[in-house]
């Protein structure tokens, strides 16, 4: 399973945004499930250290976290670190860099491949090679986060409406990949090129105080933009274009260390005319009344554990 971020919403789920820091630090175990045939098994120990801390509600809570992760799925490992400052209670600054490999297994997906223009007597297609551990994809990026919580200016158990806007600029390759090269990553769907890409993400969520079978309901917004331009590539095939994801998401505490996620995603998907979907990818020409549908994504469940 690709991240897809479904751990940031674990973060604000767990209320790890807007709750104080824990200056011992914790070690976590989470488990990601979904309607996909797809999951992820991924453990993180952090480290808290109170910094720039102040008397004032607004500086109280100020920590640099850093924090080390191992995620294994069917088709890949990846190890990462992440540093966050927290300067203010209401902004962080995130920096990071992860790193990972993975392996094809037919009828289940292709956890690391070139995607290269293959050609027969029909057109063009889609030709996936790639060898198990055959390269390292890797990624470093930097981002900054704006959060609020009513209950900071309207104290109540139940003014605890939670917004975040988080934007991000990374940059991802693939060790294997030629500079123009398409490639796949964790059964993406083929589109990925080394280069820098752009990234936001938009939550607003409600924390109920009652009981902790019903503890967070929220929707989060994703956009992803390739930044590179100088791909040969029609001007219609889509390749340019913004992807979204729209998330609902309900979290419920079983214990106070075990906690799931429930989640429900749709997604933007390229509608392409009838002649060219099924060539290349950048053989393909989005439809011209409707080059983009939303659809249903997944649904999915993160089962998480806190250690110590």
């Amino acid at each position: 399973m690709r991240k897809s971020r479904l751990f940031v919403i674990l973060a604000l789920c767990s209320g790890a945004l807007w709750a104080e820091p824990d200056i011992t630090g914790s070690t976590d175990l989470s488990l990601a499930l979904s309607s996909l045939p797809e999951a992820q098994l991924a453990l993180t120990q952090s480290f808290v250290f109170p910094v720039l801390q102040g008397d004032h509600f607004l500086f109280s809570g100020n920590n640099l976290t850093s924090s080390f992760t191992f995620n294994v799925s069917p088709l890949s490992m990846n190890a990462g670190a992440e540093a966050v400052l927290t300067p203010i209670a209401l902004a962080q600054i995130k920096a990071g860099a992860q790193g990972g490999s993975g392996w094809n297994i037919p009828g289940l997906g292709n956890g690391l491949a070139i995607n290269k223009r293959g050609t027969d007597s029909a057109g063009s297609f889609n030709d996936r090679t790639g060898s198990p551990f055959e390269g390292l994809v890797w990624k470093v990026y930097g981002g900054g986060v704006l959060q609020f919580d009513l209950a900071a200016v309207l104290p109540g158990d139940w003014n605890h409406l939670l917004f975040q806007v988080y934007q991000e600029v990374n940059y991802r390759a693939n060790t294997a990949a030629a500079a123009n090269e398409l490639w796949e990553y964790e059964a993406d769907g083929g589109l990925l090129r080394n280069g820098l890409n752009y990234y936001a993400s938009y939550v607003i969520g409600y924390q109920l105080p009652v009981s902790r079978f019903l503890n967070l309901v929220g929707f989060m917004g994703e956009m992803e933009l390739k930044l590179r331009d100088d791909l040969d590539a029609p001007g219609d095939s889509g390749y340019d274009k913004p992807d979204w994801k729209l998330s609902a998401l309900y979290n419920t505490g079983i214990t106070e260390k075990f906690g799931i996620t429930f989640i429900l995603q749709l997604r933007t998907v390229p509608h392409y005319t009838d002649d060219t979907g099924k060539r290349y990818y950048l053989d393909r020409k989005l439809d011209g009344e409707t080059p983009v549908l939303f659809k249903f994504y997944r649904a999915a469940a993160i089962l998480s554990w806190k250690l110590r």
